[in-house]
């Protein structure tokens, strides 16, 4: 008797370390205010100031140049949910390219 509640605790702790540990969950907007949607990608349009960008996007991105970003180019990137990266080049803080990378 003692071995098969011993062998149930066993399983349940087994099942429930599993249970903890998969994540299946698509990650939402609300949780990642980083990413970016298709359709926000879409709205984004060439001459767009850096800061409207954000206001459609709902998040500053990440940067990925060093320059200043009124004497020159400036990218930043935002992931998507499908794990692309929007990659953004603003110069003289208007959008002048706006590209989606898929990962390699």
């Amino acid at each position: 008797m003692v071995k098969v509640i011993r062998t149930v605790f066993i399983m349940f702790f087994i099942l429930l370390g599993i249970t903890a540990c998969s994540d299946t969950s698509q990650p939402v907007k609300e949780d990642h205010p980083e990413m970016i949607t298709s359709a926000e990608f879409e709205k984004l349009d060439k001459g767009i100031s850096y800061d409207k960008a954000q206001d459609i996007i709902g998040g500053k991105g990440k940067r990925y140049s060093d320059k200043d970003q009124t004497t020159g180019p400036v990218v930043y990137g935002w992931n998507s949910k499908n794990g692309d990266t929007a990659l953004i080049t603003f110069i003289n803080d208007k959008l002048a390219v706006k590209e989606m990378k898929s990962p390699e």
